[in-house]
């Protein structure tokens, strides 16, 4: 194996692993989503219903658009751009 080789194993393991961790992280955003809206429709209080909407914005907002560069960062590495 020459150097170009092992660079561009070590850059797909890289990419696996950062895509493994940004889905992990919107499934246990996804989850926490879940549990807050069922807590807040367990006795609805415009409180309790825009404390959920808050929490969903303000996690899925940041996690989309990480992941949205995410995939367009490992598309330019593919291409070679």
């Amino acid at each position: 194996m020459d150097e170009k080789q092992v660079r561009a194993i070590m850059l797909f393991i890289a990419a696996g692993t950062k895509v493994l961790s940004a889905r992990l992280v919107l499934m246990l955003a996804l989850f926490m989503t879940f549990g807050l809206f069922v807590w807040a429709m367990y006795m609805p209080t415009p409180e309790r219903i825009g404390a959920a909407t808050i929490f969903t914005l303000l996690v899925f907002l940041p996690s989309i658009k990480a992941d949205s560069k995410h995939n367009e960062d490992a598309k330019n590495a593919t291409t070679g751009e």
